[in-house]
């Protein structure tokens, strides 16, 4: 899931084994600013970003499988613990599956799009 949590932005991805991976980025958000926020994978790099820019790229480890449950993808929150939700209101989520996108398609829908 995509979570904000200890002042920083956080992805969090499982493997097959239950392993847990994390892209993290130290955010301190401006109360009643917008984000964009988003997150990205192509081959074994997560890219995090924030207005459309790259703020932090995480290499998964060798051999990295991702972890194919039912559980669903969580935005904000999560079941384990409340204290991982983006404060305000989320407006717009969209999920590309089958292929990351790269920074500059990230930016163009940043700035043609919000």
């Amino acid at each position: 899931g995509l979570y904000y949590i200890n002042n920083a932005l956080e992805l969090t991805i499982q493997d097959v084994n239950g392993n847990d991976e994390r892209a993290s980025y130290s955010f301190n958000p401006t109360i009643g600013q917008k984000y964009i926020l988003g997150a990205t994978k192509n081959g074994n790099t997560i890219h995090l970003f924030i207005d459309g820019v790259i703020v932090s790229c995480y290499t998964l480890s060798a051999g990295f499988q991702f972890f194919n449950g039912s559980a669903p993808l969580r935005l904000g929150n999560g079941t384990y613990t409340k204290n991982l939700n983006f404060v305000g209101r989320q407006n717009t989520a969209i999920i590309w599956k089958g292929r990351g996108m790269s920074a500059s398609e990230i930016a163009d829908i940043t700035n043609n799009y919000f």
